[in-house]
């Protein structure tokens, strides 16, 4: 009897750790499985710490230039303002018809005459010795 006990025993015992190395293996992939995971949730936060620099670096770029743009439209108003107070001081202080007709002071600008065109000058004085741009100079 106690020699069947021991092999009951025995048997058990056997099982038991048969059971607990499969266990150990299963906690081994578990482990392994588990380090993976880790490691992309490391990435992605990473990945997420990055894209929230990045989003806040542009929106910080964004908010520059508003500032810059509304300073410009401030700035454009301003000068459109003096233009029109300007104006309006040329127009009061502008003669009307009726007076320009009688003031002399008025005349004319003198005609303007039109430019010489030089290409043809020295496509003239042009000849097989002498450079054109070398009569040119001689002749002016």
């Amino acid at each position: 009897m106690f020699f069947t006990s021991g092999i009951i025993i025995a048997f058990f015992c056997f099982a038991f750790y048969l059971i607990w190395n499969q266990f150990l293996r299963k906690d081994t992939r578990l482990n392994t499985g588990l380090q993976v995971l880790r490691k992309k949730i490391g990435d992605l936060e990473n990945l997420s710490l990055t894209v929230e620099a990045q989003v806040e670096r542009q929106m910080s770029l964004v908010s520059e230039k508003t500032r810059k743009m509304e300073s410009l439209v401030r700035q454009s108003k301003e000068l459109c303002d003096t233009l029109e107070k300007h104006l309006q001081m040329v127009k009061a202080l502008e003669p009307s018809p009726e007076e320009r007709a009688t003031d002399s002071s008025h005349v004319n600008p003198p005609e303007v005459k039109p430019i010489k065109n030089h290409q043809k000058e020295a496509k003239k004085s042009f000849s097989k010795n002498s450079p054109a741009h070398l009569k040119m100079v001689k002749e002016n």
